[in-house]
């Protein structure tokens, strides 16, 4: 059995209605010893995530998610040198110089780490993203509609041709957005009697099932295993079990800017 089978036969079962007993923590140091670099790449990719909302949690000090490539002290270091951030990010701190404007603009840096990272993923790696990115655009525009906010202005970093933005921004003068294709079940999410964490537990939830119905084509293979780290993060997620994992849908959306 390849290592890649190894893991993957080690894998615990997840479900969305218990906790999962695998830390992520734990789960790394076995990617880390057994896993090839490609397949850590993806690892690093998704992660990266994490490590650009955790730029908006450091500029606000506000507490990080831990699960970044970077620790606190890493980041803080990376964003006085920048020796390992991608160029994108160096490119919008250049473009903004001021902590507000880095702020303020923040769903400006969001939209280039899809758009760099998409262009270059493929398969459930890309799938992910391209979820991500359209889940953040359309709860972004949900929320902006509903405090009585400019829907173009959330949308201003993005690329006017691409479908799902078209779709978007074809709502913004409507009285309700109408949830697209693949996201109809979320829409409850975002009654007037949900509250804020409630409608955060739904999202995270939409986001589970989105995934456990992800097929792969061989039971054991670097998809599944990927697959196995994105639904482990989003039960962390869903259960809080760091103190502030849960945020990130929400808080990269830039709608609580002052």
């Amino acid at each position: 059995m390849s290592f890649s089978g190894f893991i993957a036969a080690g894998l615990e079962s997840l479900d969305l209605s218990k906790k999962p007993e695998t830390h992520f923590d734990n789960l790394m140091e076995s990617f880390e010893q057994f896993m090839p670099k490609p397949f850590l790449h993806q690892v690093k990719v998704i992660r990266r995530y994490i490590d650009i909302i955790n730029i908006r949690s450091f500029l606000k000090n506000e507490p990080i998610d831990h699960r970044g490539n970077l620790s606190a002290e890493e980041l803080e270091i990376e964003l006085a040198n920048g020796e390992l951030l991608p160029d994108y990010v160096i490119e919008y701190f250049e473009e903004n110089q001021t902590k507000d404007q880095q702020i303020r603009n923040f769903p400006g840096l969001i939209s280039r780490y899809f758009s760099n990272e998409m262009s270059e993923a493929k398969g459930v790696l890309r799938e992910y993203l391209q979820f991500e990115r359209e889940l953040r655009l359309l709860i972004a525009v949900v929320l902006a509609k509903r405090l009585g906010m400019n829907v173009r202005e959330q949308l201003q970093f993005e690329d006017t041709s691409d479908p799902f933005v078209t779709f978007l921004l074809a709502q913004a003068d409507r009285q309700r957005i109408d949830f697209p294709f693949g996201f109809e079940e979320l829409q409850g999410a975002f009654d007037e009697n949900v509250g804020a964490d409630e409608r955060l537990r739904m999202i995270n939830a939409f986001r589970y099932n989105r995934f456990n119905a992800v097929h792969v084509s061989e039971q054991l293979s670097q998809e599944t295993i990927l697959v196995h780290l994105i639904q482990l993060m989003i039960l962390e997620d869903y259960y809080a079990l760091d103190a502030h994992a849960g945020q990130s849908v929400i808080d990269s959306i830039g709608k609580e800017e002052k």
